[in-house]
């Protein structure tokens, strides 16, 4: 493969989980115009999303967000790294042993390294939004909290 082929599947994977991470905070938060404000690289966006992760926080897939973050970073900055390949299959397999028994991810197995990529950003994306409906679940529970404290 080369590198052109793994950029743009890479930069728009990471756009699409910032995206995400900015919801799950933005969700979460009753003033989320102040998180804004402090113009958040991903990485950080990524340890606030978890920390507000009630039952999530410890699941594998973080790491793997984190790794696609460095990848992309990678790509982003030394295109014609000689180290690339093995950075791509190291996230490629740290991604393969959280999912062990995926059917899925073994009918994969012999796909190209864009066609895995895409699978691991959008396992990564689905992981998210399930984050984001735990984050919008929250803010209407305590919304309504809120209002019968208020009106009580």
């Amino acid at each position: 493969h080369r590198e052109q082929d793994v950029l743009p599947i890479v930069l728009k994977g990471h756009l699409l989980l910032e995206s995400l991470l900015d919801q799950i905070i933005e969700a979460i938060s009753p003033n989320p115009q102040y998180i804004q404000e402090l113009n958040l690289m991903f990485y950080k966006k990524v340890l606030l999303a978890r920390a507000m992760s009630w039952d999530k926080h410890e699941i594998e897939m973080w790491e793997l967000i984190i790794a696609i973050n460095s990848l992309r970073n990678e790509l982003a900055h030394h295109l014609e790294g000689s180290n690339l390949e093995n950075k791509i299959q190291n996230v490629l397999q740290k991604f393969h042993d959280t999912r062990p028994q995926d059917e899925m991810l073994k009918d994969h197995a012999n796909q190209q390294i864009e066609e895995k990529l895409k699978l691991m950003i959008v396992y990564l994306a689905g992981f998210l939004n399930t984050c984001l409906s735990d984050a919008i679940a929250y803010r209407s529970t305590v919304n309504s909290l809120y209002e019968t404290i208020k009106k009580g």
